[in-house]
């Protein structure tokens, strides 16, 4: 009729159609997912200030250091003779031992992570600054309950000297060299009016890499403040110890090759400590002992680091291992005397301080009620594996051949000698089913072949690829 509209109905989706729609969405959900992932951790520049600075952050890009001029702050030797200690005969292990060695992390890594000293002569807290030197409350020793700082722990500890390393964590654009010296002063006096016996040496300030991690830090105003603090010294009569001339690179002024390390192009190295203990003993200051007698000196038995790291101060990549040994054997043998092979004798005796020294935080330690640990298995470990569990290796094959009618039997000397070859191989457990594989993959494939057998002898020889096993027919 005449005016009306033929209606149209919609045509239904056919099953391919609705299939290219799912997908459709799915790839939209999944680009929408991906997109604010990467926004999320930062992998996306916004245009905005602020999220490039979260970037920066995250990537932890090393800075490289431009326009320093080595010879602009040199500490001129010959104007302080009285002061800088000059190369004498080797002062030998003696007199590090004599010496009580404060600092920051450098000097933590002497003894946490190296063994030039030991919780008995050195002090050290990472992040620590000079200026926090005479108030901040980092010491734990055996005959006080909580911490104390470190002039209060020199007049404990009674030490004929001191060594300060100071002024890494002080280093910054806006903090002048004369207020760094006037604030360490302060903490140096604190020392002196705790225990006027001590002798002060003060340490320079190792120099960094060209590349390293902190953008405050200079080499410029390291030398800087070097220069201030030897003149602070010839001011007080402290004796200096300039260090830095030995860890130097003489042609770029930064830090030598190998001297830190090089995620951070600050913390000394082993090599490092290395030429600076060599430096320190054939450096010395020894003056009469006018101490008063000796009262019972307590045992230094722990720190509080200034800042907190979110990652151990060391930790190989491959985990437990390296230079682990090393230092876990230090602590072990402070408190036995004696030295443990590395291992399980060793890691049975580890306790938690012992993690604290090789670079885990306290709050990681300190959340882990038991220590324990995994140790490797030996010989008899790996006999027992092969021969007590219900689905033991052993058995299983003995099974396999009862199904030929025949019997199988290993000798003692060749189970012993199936576990040394997974001991050397370094497979442990998971490699002796292939080692009796080897050893008996010929002849399983001759038994469903061969009449008359009635039992099957693995020796040691077998085993070692001498013979075959042994076939007893009956």
């Amino acid at each position: 009729m005449a005016g009306k509209t033929k209606s149209q109905k919609k045509k239904a989706l056919d099953m391919r159609s609705k299939m290219y729609l799912v997908l459709a969405l799915c790839s939209v959900m999944l680009l929408v997912s991906v997109g604010i992932s990467l926004v999320l951790i930062g992998g996306i520049d916004l245009g905005g200030a602020d999220a490039q600075s979260v970037s920066t952050v995250d990537s932890a890009s090393m800075v490289v250091e431009s326009g320093y001029n080595k010879e602009e702050n040199t500490i001129d030797t010959q104007a302080y003779t009285s002061t800088i200690l000059e190369q004498a005969a080797d002062a030998g292990d003696s007199y590090v031992d004599e010496t009580l060695f404060l600092g920051d992390s450098n000097t933590a890594r002497m003894y946490r992570m190296f063994d030039y000293c030991s919780y008995d002569n050195a002090i050290g807290s990472v992040g620590m600054t000079a200026k926090s030197l005479a108030t901040f409350a980092c010491v734990q020793v055996s005959t006080s309950s909580g911490y104390i700082t470190m002039p209060q722990a020199v007049a404990k500890l009674q030490p004929r000297r001191v060594i300060l390393t100071f002024g890494t964590n002080d280093l910054n654009p806006g903090y002048k060299a004369a207020d760094f010296v006037k604030n360490y002063q302060t903490g140096i006096e604190a020392i002196v009016t705790a225990y006027p016996s001590v002798d002060i040496i003060v340490n320079a300030i190792p120099p960094i890499g060209q590349q390293h991690s902190n953008q405050s830090l200079t080499q410029t105003q390291v030398d800087e403040y070097n220069k201030a603090l030897v003149e602070m010294c010839q001011e007080k009569d402290w004796k200096f110890l300039n260090s830095a001339e030995v860890l130097k690179d003489s042609v770029t002024g930064y830090a030598k090759s190998g001297y830190v390390e090089t995620s951070d192009g600050i913390h000394l190295t082993r090599t490092a400590m290395d030429a600076l203990f060599n430096y320190i003993r054939t450096h010395s200051y020894i003056t009469e002992d006018d101490r008063p007698a000796l009262t019972t000196i307590p045992k230094h038995t722990g720190d509080k680091d200034a800042v907190v790291y979110t990652v151990p101060v060391y930790v190989k990549p491959t985990g437990w291992g390296g230079e682990v040994w090393p230092v876990l054997n230090v602590k072990v043998r402070e408190r036995s005397g004696e030295d443990c092979q590395e291992g399980n004798d060793l890691l049975r005796q580890v306790l938690p301080q012992d993690l604290n020294a090789f670079g885990m935080i306290p709050e990681f330690v300190g959340r882990t009620p038991v220590v324990t640990q995994t140790q490797a298995l030996d010989e008899d470990d790996l006999v027992s594996i092969l021969t007590e569990p219900k689905n033991a290796v052993v058995r299983q094959y003995r099974k396999m051949f009862q199904l030929e009618d025949v019997d199988l039997e290993f000798e003692d000397a060749a189970l012993h000698e199936i576990a040394r070859m997974a001991l050397a191989r370094k497979t442990g457990a998971r490699g002796l089913r292939a080692i009796c594989e080897d050893v008996l993959q010929q002849t399983m494939f001759d038994l469903p072949s061969e009449e008359g057998v009635a039992k099957v002898i693995v020796t040691e020889a077998a085993v070692k690829g001498e013979e075959q096993p042994q076939r007893i027919y009956g």
